[in-house]
This record gives structure tokens, sequence and C-alpha cells, in this order.
């Protein structure tokens, strides 16, 4: 299923590890700005594919987690992995990252432990997680909590476009752009990240150990909890009715059938991704080099460097083709031209009225004397009595 809208808050998956250090301990007991346990060189992120999202994590990324990082004075908080569907956090919280460092392709932070991280609801977190880093710092790493500036992230795209030729069925070809990225071991192009803000660096463990169950807790219950709950009311395949002991006030049942009610009031229905894709499969063979977003980018070109940025845009958000699109600019300009002829012709017998009248002086004056000269004046001929 997808979101209708994108996720406020994005998580990108760090490198494990620990920063090697010659001269001072990895793991300090009774060490950190609390006095009840530090870290040093926490491996925060690392430049490549950010897992699960579809993203790039640059350079530029790691310098901006960084430099966020170390504008906070008392640095940016660290949980004990991230919070739940159900959870908010409460009870998980580890202490706080400071002196956010790059070295070559990763950020690394140090982690000033709180003293009430020694003493949760879940037990002495503190000391699982220094240990943790003592017994097997591979397995060790952060994952942050971040908001993206999608601003810059479109900007980046747009700035690093390539032109490339497709092909249709009938031998028609037609040139479009899409993204291509700067960066040589993006072989898959994906989007770069940009980060607008940094909320938070939260210790988590390799996939595999976390499915074994050493980061097994209260918290991350509710949340397994929740999520069976969720599937088993939207009517996933699949999906059991599940026993709620840490949600047990919520209903299954009843949950089940309002989430119904609400589907049909709305007139909603649940499509899997994989369903969709099918179908899309089955109906039109897709284009394993389209993007639509590029595909947009290309035509909004085509059609303002042809028809103008105002018709251009106007054509497209018609839903005209490119052809009927000619069609129409063509219907324009003669209408355009047939306007100006007729503009033209209007002045041009306007100036013509204009230069037209007497070629002759009107009598008057000396003109009128002459003229009498051979006949007899008005006075001549009438005499007053």
């Amino acid at each position: 299923m997808e979101l209708n809208t994108a996720p406020r808050l994005l998580r990108a998956s760090g490198r494990k590890g620990l920063k090697a250090s010659k001269d001072l301990p990895a793991v300090e007991r009774a060490g950190g700005d609390f006095g009840a346990g530090l870290i040093r060189g926490v491996s925060v992120i690392t430049r490549g594919a950010a897992l699960g999202h579809g993203g790039w994590i640059d350079g530029t990324f790691l310098d901006q987690v960084a430099f966020s990082a170390n504008q906070r004075k008392l640095g940016i908080k660290s949980r004990f992995t991230h919070p739940g569907l159900s959870s908010d956090g409460m009870g998980t919280q580890l202490g706080r990252l400071k002196n956010a460092t790059r070295d070559g392709d990763q950020v690394f932070a140090d982690l000033h432990f709180a003293k009430s991280s020694h003493q949760t609801p879940d037990g002495d977190l503190a000391d699982y997680v220094m240990s943790l880093a003592e017994e097997t710092p591979e397995d060790f790493g952060l994952s942050i909590v971040f908001r993206s500036d999608r601003l810059a992230e479109q900007e980046f795209e747009a700035a690093h476009q390539e032109d490339y030729e497709v092909e249709d069925g009938r031998g028609k070809k037609e040139t479009r752009s899409r993204f291509r990225s700067p960066d040589a071991d993006n072989v898959e192009n994906l989007p770069h990240y940009r980060l607008a803000s940094l909320h938070a660096g939260d210790v988590v463990d390799s996939p595999a150990a976390n499915a074994g169950g050493l980061f097994s807790t209260g918290g991350n219950a509710v949340a397994a909890e929740a999520d069976a709950l969720a599937a088993f009311c939207l009517g996933l395949d699949g999906a059991e009715k599940p026993a709620t002991s840490a949600l047990s006030a919520v209903h299954p049942d009843r949950l089940r059938a309002f989430a119904e009610r609400f589907l049909k009031n709305h007139k909603l229905k649940l499509i899997s991704e994989d369903d969709e894709m099918s179908k899309t499969i089955e109906t039109k063979p897709a284009d394993p080099a389209a993007d639509p977003r590029q595909e947009f980018a290309a035509s909004l070109k085509r059609y303002t460097e042809k028809f103008g940025a105002e018709l251009g845009s106007q054509y497209l958000a018609e839903g005209l083709s490119y052809e009927q699109a000619l069609e129409k600019f063509s219907a324009h300009q003669t209408a355009q031209l047939s306007a100006a002829q007729a503009e033209a012709s209007e002045a041009k017998t306007r100036l013509a009225a204009a230069s037209l009248g007497e070629q002759q002086p009107l009598p008057g004056g000396d003109a009128e004397k002459k003229a009498g000269s051979g006949k007899k004046g008005l006075a001549a001929v009438v005499r007053m009595k």
C-alpha cells in the first residue's frame, strides 16, 4: 500500500561500528557530560544509499548532518531504537550526541549517556548499549531521524538532467530528459537528500539481530502488536487476529468493524503495491527508462520551447498531445495573422482618407481679385439708390 502523503520525518540507516582511537578508550563507563557513561566515535551516517527510502546520501548531506548536530549546544537526542507505531520514545532516551565530525564517507559523534538511561522502564539501557559497543562494535550504529529539504532536492535534480531518446511502437522517436546523479557510485540515480532539520540519532542493531530479539523490549512489543492489529483491522492477506496483551484495552473485532465502515463511507479501497504493478504491466508495457517526473519535465520543456511559456503550459495543462497542440497553435497563429492583416488594411484605408482633399486653394483675397479682373464686380452691378 502507498500513503497519499509523504512522511514528515525520515530515517536513514547509519554505518555500523565505532571510530578507532589509539589515544582514548571507545567506552567510558563513568565518563561523559553527565558522568553516566560515554561512547566515543559512534557511527552516525555514511555516504551511500539510504536503504528502504530510495534516496542517496552524498558528501553534501554528510556535511549538513555534522553541521546541524554541532549547532545545538545540548547536542542531538539519542534513543534506544526508533519509536514504534504506538510509542513516542518515552522511556527509551539514552542521552545526547555531541562533537560530530566528518571523516571521509562517514559522520561520527560522541554519545553522552544520561543518568536516567540506567533506570528506564525497560531496565539499564545505557549499560546494555555500552556492553554491546565493547563486545561487538561492528554491530553498533545509529540511524538518524531528519526532515528533508524538498525544495533543495528538486533544485538539485533539475540541475542534473540528461536528454535521452525513446521510440514508441510506431517507430516515432522522442527526446526526453531524466535525472543523472553526478555521483558515479549512485548507479541507480537515486534522488540526493538535502537536510532541512536533524531531530535524533537512535541506536539500532543489524536487522538479523533485531529480528532475533536482542533488542526486543516492552516498547517494541507494543509497536509489534499495533502493527499486527492494524494489518488485521485493514484485512490484509494473511493477517490473523492478534492477542493484544500490551494493547489489552483495544478490541480487535470492534476496531476492524470500524475500519471497514470508515473505508466504505469514504469510498476507499486498499490496493497492494504488487497488485497495482501487475495491472499496470498487463494493460501497458512499462518503459524501464521512463520516470513520470522526468517525462513531465521533458514534455514541459518541449512544449514551452515550441509554443512559448504561456501557451506551452496551457496546452500541457489541457492534456493536449503534441500533435493536437501543433494544430491548435497553427489555428492560433492563423487567427493572429488574420487579425493583423485586417488591422493593416484598416490602417491603410484611414491613411488614404487622410490624404484626400482640395488640390487648389479656395479663392479669397488676391486670388478673388484676380478672378474678377475680367468681369464687373458686385459693386459695379448693384447700385445703391
